[in-house]
């Protein structure tokens, strides 16, 4: 019984440890001097019952900053009111920075975490295979 019970006292203080939240920090800047940026959650409540829907940070001097728990990378997206939405991105636990320009609206905003890292050099394969496919198309064309 003593051997049995050790493997699931283990096993069960593991699993605790990862369903844990853990913590993110998130730091910004933006070409606004003052303001209020909300970082908005996307997605449903069902995935993150016990976190916050949005988060409010004040700039100034284009600086900004936001922590939170979250459980697993998840998808948000920065508002500026009237006029700044960025495209969505994904957040990780851990320290992380994000550049943000209010004029390139609906845009993904520049970020350094492994997800975003490994996201930008997807899209830069397909549009290197894009620009082939229309190169090769056009010298057919011509």
């Amino acid at each position: 019984m003593k051997y049995l019970l050790t493997p699931l006292i283990l096993v069960f203080s593991f699993c605790q440890t990862n369903a844990q939240d853990k913590l993110f920090h998130l730091d910004g800047t933006i070409n606004v001097d003052t303001g209020k940026v909300v970082l908005l959650q996307t997605g449903g409540r069902e995935y993150y019952p016990a976190s916050k829907n949005q988060y409010e940070a004040k700039t100034r001097n284009g600086v900004f900053s936001f922590t939170g728990q979250i459980r697993y990378p998840h998808s948000f997206r920065i508002l500026i009111r009237p006029n700044y939405v960025s495209d969505y991105f994904m957040v990780e636990s851990g320290s992380q920075r994000i550049v943000c320009n209010v004029d390139s609206n609906r845009e993904m905003p520049e970020l350094d975490n492994k997800i975003m890292l490994t996201e930008r050099a997807v899209l830069h394969a397909r549009k290197v295979r894009l620009l082939s496919y229309t190169n090769t198309v056009s010298s057919f064309e011509a």
